[in-house]
């Protein structure tokens, strides 16, 4: 992280506490001595849409309609933008897409004062398209409203968990347009639990088991259903970027030596604590096998926890070089108590007293692979739907927020809570946060 002086802030709300770890920098300009307003831009995540953010826009803007407005009446849909020509594939979408654009400009104009808000469609809806892709699609907007329609507006980037990946690389493509940027569960790192469950996929594939495709798309649809069947290219396609290492490598080092930046805002979930196991020396945590163990060098395996927003690793979400990160989470937490919250990867001992439901896709997987085993030895297959089936059912009614009684009352949990990957972007808190940097 950054040498520079760092202030910490800790503050109560009634939603939970905002730890605000700021580092001070001489370069950027988020703060004028007028308010003139900016152009607030929303991208949303892998298997989402931009309604997904219609709510989060409209709270932010009702929470203060004298500095901010919305232009929710439609979206800027960029799915028929050819990247390769740098041209729309037909006049009308092109038109279409200026006329909202205009509309904005015009808004704006009228009240020059306020923030405008309002949503982008890039990849969606289930017309997937590759982050850089995407990245193309938003230079294209920025660039229609900067250099052709001549707004002279402040440009703030919020992206709700890849989003805000498309948004990092746009301001590293873009420099000198873009002012802010806001993340809302984002990963910064290869996306851990991201590589088990495609690992889980394709061993899945690989032996025919039915029902892990209910798992990946979170949903109890029929897997047969078209636009199901391109949510699962969708995911799989994603998550195939979001756990490549070098991938983010290349991130890392863009923004690490990108010239006239925005400031970047961080805001981060933990909504539970995700079990692993890892292999290591019995002496203790090593990291690495060296030579001068002997050969005679024991093993064990060490079960770790930590925390996670129900898809992301908290770590995950805060690894890069930031102007302001705020870590968001239940206020009953011990270590929120006894103050040895360190914005760490792993838990401390204090795991054993946390509130927090915890999740182990290990043993949840290696459950089903011996359910499907003992299935097939009684001759009926390798099936395991009603596991999946049952897993699948605490997914959708976390996320849905409904009713649910079954086996996996940990899962639901987690994804119900207000700080978790699929609710942070609703959560008061949070929108504070946004709000504070905006305002």
């Amino acid at each position: 992280m950054r040498s520079q002086k760092k202030e910490r802030i800790l503050a109560k709300k009634s939603q939970g506490y905002i730890m605000s770890e700021i580092v001070n920098k001489g370069s950027g300009s988020s703060e004028a001595s007028s308010f003139n307003g900016s152009i607030v831009i929303y991208q949303h995540g892998i298997g989402g849409s931009e309604d997904d953010l219609y709510e989060t826009i409209r709270r932010l803007v009702q929470s203060n309609t004298f500095r901010n407005q919305a232009y929710l009446d439609d979206f800027v849909n960029m799915n028929d933008f050819n990247v390769s020509t740098k041209k729309f594939n037909s006049n009308s979408e092109k038109e279409k897409a200026e006329n909202i654009l205009d509309e904005i400009v015009r808004r704006i104009e009228e009240t020059p004062t306020k923030n405008i808000h309002f949503r982008t469609r890039l990849g969606g809806f289930r017309c997937y398209d590759s982050i850089d892709n995407q990245v193309e699609k938003l230079i294209y907007i920025i660039k229609y409203l900067v250099d052709v329609k001549k707004v002279n507006k402040k440009i703030v980037l919020v992206g709700h968990s890849q989003g805000g990946l498309v948004n990092i690389k746009t301001a590293i493509a873009l420099e000198g347009y873009i002012d802010q940027l806001i993340s809302i569960s984002t990963p910064y790192d290869p996306v851990d639990m991201g590589a088990s469950l495609l690992t889980l996929y394709n061993i899945a594939k690989f032996f025919n088991i039915p029902g892990v495709e209910k798992i990946l798309t979170q949903s109890d649809v029929d897997m047969d259903d078209p636009n199901q069947q391109a949510l699962i290219k969708e995911i799989k396609t994603g998550a195939e970027v979001l756990t490549n290492r070098n991938y983010f490598k290349k991130i890392h080092e863009d923004w690490k030596n990108a010239k006239n930046k925005p400031k970047l805002h961080v805001i981060s979930g933990t909504a539970g604590t995700y079990r692993k196991s890892i292999v290591v020396p019995s002496s203790g945590l090593g990291s690495s096998l060296s030579p001068s163990y002997g050969t005679d060098l024991e093993l064990t395996v060490k079960y770790l926890k930590t925390p996670f927003d129900g898809i992301v690793m908290t770590s995950e979400q805060y690894n890069i070089e930031y102007d302001t990160y705020h870590p968001l989470c239940d206020i009953s937490l011990p270590c929120i108590k006894n103050g040895t919250y360190k914005f760490k990867s792993y838990c401390g001992e204090c795991y054993l007293g946390c509130p927090l439901s915890s999740f182990d896709l290990e043993d949840t997987v290696i459950d089903a692979f011996f359910t499907g085993l003992s299935n097939w030895i009684k001759g009926k297959g390798f099936q395991i739907d009603a596991k999946a089936d049952d897993l699948t059912r605490a997914l959708v009614a976390g996320m849905n927020r409904s009713e649910y009684s079954g086996n996996y009352t940990n899962v639901y949990r987690i994804l119900k809570n207000s700080h978790s990957h699929m609710w942070l972007r609703y959560n008061e808190t949070a929108l504070y946060c946004v709000r504070s940097h905006i305002e």
